[in-house]
């Protein structure tokens, strides 16, 4: 098990969701997750992981979104 902190907007929409597919909030996270992170299997077996890591540790919450980064990362690439 695993505990997950949401801000307040992602977890009010959660709630939203939880009421309109009659779902637990916890099933609303879970399975967004799961849709989610199901797509790490088609990873490359040669990305550096070290350098994600790096970005996620250095996130700066008050800009430079690492999600955006992310996303552009995986249209660009590394270079």
């Amino acid at each position: 098990m695993l505990n997950v902190s949401l801000n307040d907007d992602v977890a009010e929409k959660v709630k939203i969701m939880s009421k309109l597919t009659d779902r637990t909030p916890e099933e609303v996270v879970n399975d967004t997750l799961w849709e989610n992170l199901r797509k790490i299997e088609d990873v490359p077996d040669d990305i550096d992981y070290e350098k994600i890591w790096n970005m996620l540790e250095h996130d700066n919450p008050e800009g430079d979104d690492i999600l955006d980064n992310l996303v552009r990362l995986g249209e660009r690439g590394f270079d």
